[in-house]
């Protein structure tokens, strides 16, 4: 059948989804990311050193890497919610994209293929980022996490698949 699937049209194209992750794969979040943790730890009296390496925080969880970071149990609450408040605030848009991926992103999205973000990070944070890049209308779902970070990362993945109607596995990057 050489009829659309789900997305891209069936032999012209070899995927009819592609998922794509955000920091480190559309945006280089270092400076953001970095920065709202200093601000995080300085809040709760537990300053970082200023030539202290800490690209090491994107990707997991905030509350691990804070606890990773020395924060005792008592402060984290206090320290996740600064992170959030200036990460929101002011980290979000010191990201930048990485070269060539919103011509990839909108080449795709022009082909047929059904683009997707499947972020850790909040849902609202992902908004916020493609909103920022001018991305929004290449993407058909907008995927992340709770506010609270409760869910997998493979729950994540799961629920865009689904949102994006549950797309043939072997046809999706």
């Amino acid at each position: 059948d050489a009829g659309p699937v789900v997305g891209a049209r069936r032999g012209v194209l070899p995927y009819d989804a592609v998922l794509f992750d955000l920091d480190g794969t559309l945006t280089d979040p270092e400076v953001g990311i970095t920065a709202s943790y200093r601000y995080a730890l300085d809040v709760v009296g537990r300053s970082a050193d200023p030539d202290a390496d800490l690209s090491w925080v994107i990707g997991p969880p905030l509350r691990e890497n804070l606890t990773l970071l020395g924060v005792p149990v008592a402060d984290l609450p206090a320290a996740a919610d600064a992170y959030r408040r200036r990460h929101l605030d002011v980290g979000l848009y010191e990201a930048v994209l990485v070269p060539g991926i919103a011509d990839l992103v909108r080449q795709l999205d022009a082909a047929g293929v059904l683009v997707a973000l499947a972020t850790a990070k909040p849902t609202l944070e992902g908004e916020l980022t493609l909103a920022h890049f001018g991305l929004t209308s290449s993407f058909a779902v907008i995927g992340g996490n709770t506010d609270s970070g409760s869910l997998t990362k493979a729950e994540v993945v799961a629920d865009a698949l689904r949102l994006l109607g549950s797309p043939d596995p072997e046809r999706v990057a």
